[in-house]
């Protein structure tokens, strides 16, 4: 099974260009198999954004694009995308990086427990209401929503860090991996990522001694059902 490893890289330099995906992308706790579509996977890319990224390729000549993968179900999903055929047009190498399933499949099950035990307390909780001549002060019922709160909260927080850090690393061991099958010295590449993991990426870019520049999207719309994309 595939373990994290974060390792600078050796006898290379490696500049990242950290671009903004033209809309959020998702992502959830669940399995790529057990995931279902969302608004998000309805979205056309724009003319305006696919153009950018080209412009991109064009101006800086990068060795390799990687992209956040998120809750697209299989790699066999890039086949019909704009972008990939845009990649293969110039010939540079492409790949969806993410968390491993099985890493994925260890750290939701870790959490399981706690959130079984929160669906317990949340059914006890509205037995106790439905029963009905328990005051609102009561000391059991407010011992258990107090449970409830604290479990939620560990709940989001344990997601959270998953989502964001977690994930973030394993993005980023992708990134060293493709830069280490490549045999140049200095290297270019760009990666498209929801915006909400630009600091984190930059954080980890920081103590990995990899060169990065940030590059965000601003949306401007014209009328209704159409839109434009502005770069910053």
């Amino acid at each position: 099974m595939q373990t994290l490893e974060l390792e600078p890289l050796k006898n290379k330099t490696l500049k990242l260009l950290l671009v903004e995906s033209e809309f959020p992308i998702d992502w959830s706790m669940e399995l790529s198999s057990d995931k279902k579509m969302t608004t998000a996977d309805l979205f056309l890319m724009s003319k305006e954004y696919l153009q950018f990224i080209e412009d991109l390729v064009k101006d800086h000549k990068p060795d390799f694009i990687v992209e956040e993968k998120g809750m697209r179900s299989g790699d066999d999903l890039q086949y019909e995308d704009a972008l990939v055929d845009l990649f293969r047009k110039f010939n540079i190498q492409y790949k969806m990086v993410d968390i491993s399933e099985n890493a994925l499949g260890y750290l939701a099950s870790t959490i399981d427990r706690d959130v079984g035990l929160l669906r317990e307390i949340k059914v006890e909780i509205e037995n106790l209401k439905e029963k009905g001549g328990v005051h609102p002060n009561d000391f059991n019922l407010q011992q258990l929503i107090a449970w409830r709160d604290h479990l939620q909260d560990e709940y989001s927080r344990q997601k959270d860090e998953i989502r964001y850090e977690v994930r973030e690393s394993w993005m980023m061991m992708g990134i060293l991996d493709l830069a280490r099958k490549i045999e140049k010295k200095n290297l270019k590449a760009i990666f498209i990522c929801d915006k909400e993991h630009s600091d984190g990426i930059k954080s980890l870019a920081d103590d990995l001694e990899i060169k990065v520049e940030k590059i965000n999207v601003n949306r401007v719309f014209k009328k209704i059902g159409q839109h434009a994309t502005q770069i910053e």
